[in-house]
C-alpha cells in the first residue's frame, strides 16, 4: 500500500494467491496500467469470494499461472522470470504471499489468536504482565514498516517505565 502510488500507470507484478494477494491486487489494479498476479496453481483464492470476484472483474487484472524463478534487472526491476523461461515485462515487484507470525516460542507464554499472531493492547502490552510485543507478530492490523517503528517505540518506551517501576 505504501509504495503503489510510485507505479502509477506502470506494469506491475505481484506474487501470491491469498487474500492478501487479492487485496493488494484490486488496490494496484486503481493505480498501475497492468496488474499480473503469479500464482502457481493459476488461481486467486480467499473465504471473501466477493474480494476475488471484484479482482478478477479488473480489466487490468491477469492472473498467471506459473512460479517466479527470478527478479529480472540489475537497477531497476526490468521484469519477472516465469519457471518455463519467459519474461514477463514489468516494473515492480509486490510479494504478496501471505504473513505467518514467528510466534511459536511464545505461544506458551502468552496469549496468541487464532492465527498464531500475539495479542496485544494500545500499550503493546501482553496477557504477560511485563512483557510487550511488537511489528508484525502482533495483532495490530498494519504490517508494514512505519507501523512496525511505532510499536516498537511504544513498546520499549512501556517496557522501560515497567521495568523503573519494578525495581
Amino acid at each position: 500500500m505504501c509504495d503503489g502510488p510510485a507505479f502509477q500507470n506502470r506494469i506491475v507484478a505481484i506474487v501470491g494467491s491469498g487474500t492478501h494477494a487479492a487485496n493488494t491486487a484490486l488496490f494496484l489494479s486503481e493505480i498501475a496500467e497492468r496488474v499480473y498476479v503469479i500464482t502457481p496453481d493459476g488461481k486467486l483464492e480467499s473465504p471473501d469470494r466477493a474480494l476475488i470476484e471484484r479482482v478478477l472483474s479488473c480489466r487490468n487484472v491477469e492472473v498467471v499461472h506459473d512460479e517466479v524463478r527470478r527478479i529480472v534487472g540489475d537497477e531497476r526491476v526490468e521484469g519477472v522470470e516465469l519457471s518455463d523461461g519467459d519474461i514477463l515485462p514489468c516494473e515492480g515487484v509486490f510479494i504478496a504471499a501471505g504473513k505467518v507470525p514467528n510466534s511459536e516460542p511464545f505461544r506458551d507464554l502468552v496469549e496468541t489468536d487464532d492465527r498464531g499472531y500475539i495479542v496485544v493492547d494500545s500499550e503493546m502490552r501482553t496477557s504477560l504482565e511485563g512483557v510487550y510485543s511488537a511489528g508484525d507478530v502482533t495483532t495490530i492490523p498494519h504490517r508494514n514498516v512505519p507501523s512496525a517503528v511505532y510499536q516498537g517505540s511504544v513498546a520499549g518506551i512501556n517496557a522501560a517505565e515497567y521495568a523503573l517501576k519494578s525495581r
